[in-house]
């Protein structure tokens, strides 16, 4: 019994010798957010040897495939039966549409509380009958060579989702009229989703419909909630800045940011190739 005893002892004595002190601390509990900066290092930014590439590719709707201002703008006007302006509108995408238009009527979730949301509940219920009754390719198509870039990642084999703070019938709708939905594996929208962006829930749900590790998908939008939702569940994101938000808006939320839909392109193709320098080099 003494001779097991004093081999067992001398065998873990090697072992934690031999150990690392990275490696020990991987056994050390770790809050969510330093796993997932240390995932993300590793499989997207690391500098010593190729990383695992990026397999799913998550798009946000309005503002990033769809150049549907017109159509949303108009379609908010009508339901509040009088004009805002056009920045109080891009102002108001980073919400949830029924948020977005109690908000655009003056209203305060913290100080209106319970009136806030019902209002908000009633516009938002007329405002997706006629926005997405209104979906066309004059209304709601992609910017210019998006479907391309939806497509060539098809053609490659990268699973594709999307998830909006719109409702899930108006994602479907424009996907549909764009000829891409056959391309999309996993389709949400605020209404399908247990918390809509900024929380992560939304993402964390595709991503599972996907069959993914979230740390091996990545996210693109144009506002800053995609950002943060994007931090939240740990995926790799990209802004875009043809739709509502300006740079400045941007900066600090997001991985990469992209000025154009050729940019875009350029980083998607690093990302799912693991092309990591270079993709270093694209920060902005």
């Amino acid at each position: 019994m003494s001779f097991v005893c004093l081999l067992l002892s001398t065998l873990i004595a090697v072992f934690f010798a031999g150990s690392s002190c990275d490696a020990f601390s991987i056994r050390t509990p770790q809050s969510p957010a330093v796993q997932i900066q240390r995932r993300r290092q590793s499989l997207t930014m690391s500098q010593e040897g190729p990383a695992r590439q990026l397999c799913s590719v998550i798009w946000d709707v309005d503002g990033t495939l769809s150049d549907s201002f017109r159509l949303g703008y108009d379609a908010t006007t009508t339901v509040l039966g009088r004009a805002v302006s056009e920045e109080e509108y891009h102002y108001g995408t980073r919400y949830t549409t029924p948020e977005r238009l109690s908000r655009h009527q003056g209203l305060d979730p913290e100080k209106d509380g319970k009136e806030f949301w019902e209002v908000g509940n009633e516009l938002g219920r007329k405002f997706d009958e006629l926005y997405i009754s209104l979906v066309t390719m004059e209304t709601a198509g992609f910017f210019p060579l998006l479907r391309d870039v939806v497509e060539e990642l098809g053609d490659r084999g990268i699973l594709q989702g999307a998830l909006t703070n719109a409702a899930v019938l108006y994602a479907e709708a424009v996907l549909k009229c764009n000829g891409v939905r056959p391309l999309f594996r996993s389709v949400q929208g605020a209404d399908t989703v247990p918390k809509p962006k900024p929380q992560p829930d939304g993402l964390f749900q595709v991503c599972k419909e996907l069959g993914m590790d979230p740390l091996s998908c990545v996210y693109v939008g144009d506002s800053p909630s995609d950002g943060d939702a994007s931090r939240a569940a740990g995926l790799f994101s990209v802004g875009v800045l043809w739709g509502s938000h300006k740079r400045e808006t941007l900066e600090g939320k997001f991985d990469v940011i992209v000025e154009s839909p050729e940019d875009l392109r350029e980083v998607l193709s690093k990302i799912v190739k693991g092309e990591n320098q270079g993709l270093a080099a694209l920060k902005i």
